[in-house]
């Protein structure tokens, strides 16, 4: 969600092992301060409210016609491949890979209209 203010979060580098409190707006990757190395941001308490937010958004929207549909498609499944790589998320995994199934349904749709 750009421009959202997140709180702080302890973040290790999976590069060289550095912590530092990730106070950044992304949800996607923060650099490591030491190593400069690009890393997920952990999406606990407010940010894991925040994407899953921005994903039921994402579902509910849609392309105006076919190429914007496929695009929009595109985007939802990498924003769920996104979700699914977090740790500790197993009461969320069935509902992301049923989200992930219907978001890959619609992709398949809108191309066979291009």
């Amino acid at each position: 969600m750009p421009g959202a203010e997140f709180d702080p979060i302890l973040t290790e580098c999976k590069n060289c092992g550095h912590e530092w409190m990730y106070g950044g707006r992304s949800m996607y990757y923060c650099t490591c301060p030491t190593c400069h190395y690009k890393n997920l941001v952990p999406l606990f308490g407010d940010r894991w409210y925040a994407a899953m937010s921005r994903l039921a958004s994402i579902m509910s929207e849609g392309g105006i016609n076919a190429e914007e549909e496929y695009k929009h498609t595109n985007y939802a499944i990498s924003f769920i491949k996104r979700l699914l790589k977090e740790d500790g998320i197993d009461d969320w995994r069935e509902s992301l890979e049923a989200d992930l199934e219907e978001m890959k349904r619609r992709r398949a749709e809108a191309k066979t209209m291009m």
